[in-house]
């Protein structure tokens, strides 16, 4: 079981809350609006190529996902829908734990032999351990009553995406003069 510590300056604890290392929220929400809408677009280039009001809601594709899978490919289309039309991207800003020594390229931390490591739960429930613990700004969404990361969510919906477009079968395009 990992000892508890607060956050304090680096001479005092070896957890680091950055303020400057991946501090922007607004370039994350650009990323994470790009991420969706270009997947988006792709399911509407497919629903256009198939002559189809909308791809996503494919029967035999969606008979082929997990509940919790089309749960979030319907989720970020709607947080689509909000940000392209409305321009409110549903995400929070939050913090995540990473381990320094293995996340921050060009720092290097010598750690006393014998020093336990620390371990922190992030807001999405995955545990961090590592020797330097430093917290960096995310942004999540709210999905199936938990935090899910902003990054894991288009991932996962450009996965989904991915394999909307394998399953089908695309007519021949024409050819242009």
């Amino acid at each position: 079981m990992a000892r508890e510590r607060k956050p304090t300056d680096i001479n005092g604890s070896r957890l680091l809350q950055t303020r400057g290392f991946n501090a922007q929220e607004e370039p994350q929400r650009f990323y994470m609006g790009a991420c969706i809408n270009f997947a988006c677009g792709a399911v509407e280039a497919l629903s256009a190529r198939l002559d189809v009001k909308d791809a996503g809601l494919d029967e035999a594709w969606r008979k082929q996902q997990s509940a919790a899978d089309l749960a979030l490919f319907d989720r970020l289309w709607q947080v689509r829908i909000e940000d392209f039309h409305y321009g409110v991207l549903d995400a929070k800003s939050g913090h995540a734990w990473v381990n320094a020594a293995a996340g921050i390229p060009g720092v290097k931390f010598i750690e006393p032999p014998g020093t336990p490591p620390l371990e922190e739960t992030n807001p999405d429930g995955g545990v961090v351990r590592g020797g330097v613990l430093v917290s960096i700004k995310k942004l999540y969404i709210d999905h199936e009553n938990k935090q899910l990361a902003a990054t894991e969510a288009c991932r996962r919906f450009i996965a989904l995406v991915e394999g909307l477009i394998s399953s089908t079968s695309l007519p021949p395009r024409a050819k242009t003069p």
